[in-house]
């Protein structure tokens, strides 16, 4: 008797650790160095602090320079990995657990952006990313996808670099394709 009522305890209380580790602030605690090699540990853990002081969260990376995070929410952060290099992470409600969207962003000449998006359960185990998002590459084009820290919206801009203009070139225009993807509990649609 008293053994069952210990073990019921315990997937109890494993349980509520399982839920508590739910906010942003514990995924960051969480995360393995090799998702964000430019920061050390201490960044990750330090970075909150700094915006709970009302202080700008901005600390020393690996490779000398500065790194960063812009906002922290419950489930949202953005962080400016570099000059050429950003981070979005954003917590998406699936079912009773929630998964983790990250957007790896390298930007070139200020203008042009390209992301790489990625799916982590909670514990940061990879995810399939066909399996939440399909979406189109354009041809000649990169993405910039950009999380909503208000909503659980995905924005993905497609830019085109071989239309840049060179001296000497009559100026080119060209459209930016957008589209926006909603989180309807299960992937992204548009």
């Amino acid at each position: 008797m008293y053994k069952t009522v210990f073990i019921f305890l315990i997937i109890q209380i494993s349980s509520f650790c399982s839920v508590r580790a739910q906010t942003m602030r514990d995924i960051l605690q969480q995360m393995p160095d090799t998702i964000l090699p430019l920061l050390s540990r201490g960044n990750l853990l330090d970075f909150p602090d700094y915006l709970d002081s009302q202080m700008k969260a901005e600390l020393s990376n690996r490779l000398g320079g500065t790194s960063e995070m812009l906002i922290l929410t419950d489930d949202y952060t953005a962080i400016q990995l570099s000059k050429a290099s950003s981070i979005q992470l954003k917590l998406l409600p699936q079912g009773k657990k929630k998964i983790i969207c990250a957007v790896h962003t390298y930007t070139a000449c200020d203008t042009i952006h390209d992301s790489q998006i990625q799916f982590y359960q909670a514990d940061w185990k990879p995810l399939k990313t066909s399996k939440f998002l399909i979406a189109g590459k354009e041809k000649d084009s990169f993405a910039h996808a950009t999380l909503s820290a208000l909503n659980t919206n995905l924005v993905l801009e497609y830019t085109y670099p071989l239309d840049l203009q060179f001296e000497g070139e009559e100026p080119r225009t060209h459209n930016l394709k957008k589209a926006v993807f909603r989180w309807n509990g299960k992937k992204f649609t548009k």
